[in-house]
């Protein structure tokens, strides 16, 4: 059974997504849209997303509605038992930007002032 060392989630919805690393160095790449999850194992990552939307995926099933979209790690988890092992410190890691929140703007713009 292949064995994650590495997974991040590049879109967190429409669809949810991720990519990552195989104990063997070959990349995997997982999609929910459309209530169907699939995912693909390739020597990289292009490769990898070719094979999860082709004969050649290592899993597909319809498993929501074709309005469905999101689908998180805990959930993603649950699909794959037995098909992929996820060791048990494995973190998913969101690679997407990080907002600022509104306040923290104000903050900022308030230190400036201060300082000048």
């Amino acid at each position: 059974m292949p064995k994650l060392v590495s997974l991040k989630n590049t879109c967190i919805a429409c669809p949810s997504q991720w990519e990552g690393t195989l104990e063997d160095g070959r990349t995997i790449y997982a999609r929910y849209r459309h209530g169907e999850l699939s995912v693909g194992i390739g020597k990289d990552i292009n490769e990898a997303v070719r094979n999860g939307m082709s004969d050649q995926a290592l899993y597909t099933n319809d498993i929501g509605n074709g309005l469905d979209g999101f689908m998180d790690f805990q959930e993603l988890k649950a699909q794959l038992h037995g098909l992929l092992e996820f060791p048990t410190d494995l973190a998913e890691h969101d690679s997407r930007p990080k907002l600022r929140s509104r306040n923290a703007g104000k903050a900022a713009r308030a230190a400036r002032r201060t300082i000048r």
